[in-house]
């Protein structure tokens, strides 16, 4: 019997986390073991000269409902902590508590607070915690404020559902317009935006003697807008979006067909699986008319049976989606080096992270048998979020064993 692809997608989407690329402007949160689940998308627009709007988006299926007592309706309960440390050193903060019933009809909730930004210089954390779990998030924004535009001063929204994009992300087909609140006047749009010429080719595996390709501001070419009557834009390629401002700030917008970071289309879900494949399957399933199929057949061989290979496709993806909440750059997070590591090895035991190194490490360093993976951070003119594995021949056993136990069924660190 084949797998039901609608009971695959159940299974690891519904448990998946949601993300925006790394910019500049936007420091991305250290991955930790302790981030699952609870990933709202968070966005800062200047509304005017001495005011911003930062927007807070959850999922439904990212927030936990209770309830005290049967006769109650279930609510959430969320805090959130907005704290900014302006030029002076000095810090001002506001604190809310929203408990948003259950449910909003699109499956999302979203709150606008406004918030004083004076020109200047401003350091703004937007911490958000769920009560009834006491999972956490914390978001930041490092800008200057200035009489001149930034990235910040966009408010870009889906010409497609018409509302606003929060996330560092355009679906594939949609159309986007763009509004400068602060600039509502200007003849022209203030920002300029350069298309990715290709994607960079996936890491190598790590025993390779080979670098990774990395992408760098060389990688983009300035684009055009194709403008259709609506006075929406369009980027028909596909392919990832550089936008600078005047003040040579900027941010990267990938594409998807689904809803970045979760993996939802059959496109989607084939290039992850490369780093398990040989080159043979991979290529017979990207090109065959009928993916879904061999997809199916693959995890079910894998797997020895259709129960089990649901569990599988949803531990793989959900790897996926973990990657690209965390590791995203010029690329999705699952093509960069430590996106590679976490989809075939798993979660590390321990994690250390010095700000320009990471070291993962998998089992107790005291016991034969455990062995580690140094990322060293690599400076880029478009992404802080960039570290290189320090790839070693030695590596070849471990890799070999972890991708056959992918392909026996076998999973661990997860």
């Amino acid at each position: 019997m084949r797998l039901r692809l609608s009971h695959i997608f159940l299974a690891f989407t519904s448990i998946a986390l949601i993300s925006c690329a790394s910019s500049k402007a936007a420091k991305q949160k250290k991955f930790s073991n302790n981030d699952y689940f609870f990933n709202p998308n968070v966005s800062l627009v200047h509304t005017s000269n001495d005011s911003s709007l930062i927007t807070v988006e959850f999922s439904n299926d990212d927030i936990l409902y209770a309830r005290k007592h049967s006769s109650e309706p279930f609510q959430a309960n969320l805090t959130i902590e907005i704290s900014d440390v302006i030029e002076s050193g000095k810090t001002d903060t506001l604190k809310l508590t929203v408990r948003p019933p259950l449910k909003e009809e699109d499956g999302v909730w979203r709150l606008q607070v406004p918030y004083p930004t004076a020109y200047g210089s401003h350091h703004i954390s937007v911490e958000l915690k769920d009560q009834n779990r006491r999972a956490g998030q914390k978001k930041e924004y490092t800008f200057t404020k200035s009489e001149r535009p930034s990235t910040l001063d966009a408010e870009i929204t889906s010409g497609k559902y018409n509302t606003p994009i929060y996330s560092n992300y355009f679906n594939i087909g949609d159309t986007i317009h763009l509004r400068f609140p602060r600039f509502e006047n200007s003849m022209d749009a203030p920002l300029s935006f350069y298309e990715m010429i290709a994607l960079p080719a996936l890491p190598p595996p790590a025993f390779s003697n080979n670098s990774p390709e990395i992408a760098d501001s060389s990688w983009f070419q300035a684009m055009d807008f194709i403008t259709d009557s609506t006075g929406h834009h369009l980027f028909p390629k596909g392919l990832p979006i550089l936008i600078k401002s005047n003040s040579s700030d900027q941010r990267i917008y990938l594409y998807s067909r689904g809803e970045f970071p979760y993996t939802t289309k059959m496109a989607d879900l084939i290039e992850p699986m490369r780093f398990i494949m040989s080159k043979t399957e991979y290529t017979q399933l990207s090109g065959s008319s009928d993916p879904y199929t061999l997809f199916c057949n693959f995890w079910r061989d894998c797997a020895g049976n259709e129960e089990k290979a649901k569990d599988l496709i949803a531990i793989y993806f959900r790897r996926v989606t973990t990657a690209n909440t965390y590791f995203s750059t010029a690329v999705p997070g699952w093509r960069t080096d430590r996106g590679m590591i976490y989809l075939v090895y798993g979660k590390p035991n321990r994690v250390e992270n010095s700000g320009y190194a990471e070291r993962w490490i998998y089992g107790d360093e005291t016991v034969p048998g455990s062995f580690s993976f140094l990322f060293r951070r690599k400076g880029n003119s478009i992404s802080d979020n960039i570290f290189i594995l320090q790839r070693d021949p030695l590596y070849k056993m471990s890799w070999e064993q972890y991708v056959n136990a992918w392909r026996q069924g076998r999973v661990t660190h997860e």
